[in-house]
């Protein structure tokens, strides 16, 4: 009789975007993790603010330096204080666009870069 082993080893990253728990650890007193919840639920808008295969939200995790991770209208962000509550003030502003708009990579940059140089007016 044969029997099978599972393997515990930790699997290796399929892509640069992956985020570990050991990367973003919760229990870090540096790191916090947030909840926002964006209403009204708008399916339309929720599916522009993640973009294709979710690439807007990739893009806000490169820039920020963050992880999100989202289920509905509710998406979690950890990281550092300070990025997360960018990443917050962004989620929302990008929320609020007008779905006929659309969201460009070009606007997530814009406010990337108004956050970093902490401009209140996201």
């Amino acid at each position: 009789m044969e029997t099978m082993q599972q393997d515990t080893s930790p699997m290796p990253s399929s892509s640069p975007d992956s985020r570990s728990e050991a990367e973003y650890p919760e229990s870090s007193p540096e790191q916090v993790v947030i909840t926002v919840q964006l209403e009204p639920v708008d399916n339309q808008r929720l599916a522009n603010l993640r973009g294709p295969m979710d690439s807007h939200l990739r893009q806000l995790e490169r820039g920020l330096e963050v992880a999100i991770h989202s289920h509905g209208a509710e998406f979690q962000v950890s990281g550092h204080t300070e990025s997360v509550q960018s990443a917050e003030k962004i989620l929302q502003a990008l929320y609020r666009t007008p779905h006929d708009d659309g969201i460009t990579p070009d606007q997530i940059h814009l406010l990337l870069r108004k956050a970093a140089k902490k401009d209140d007016s996201l």
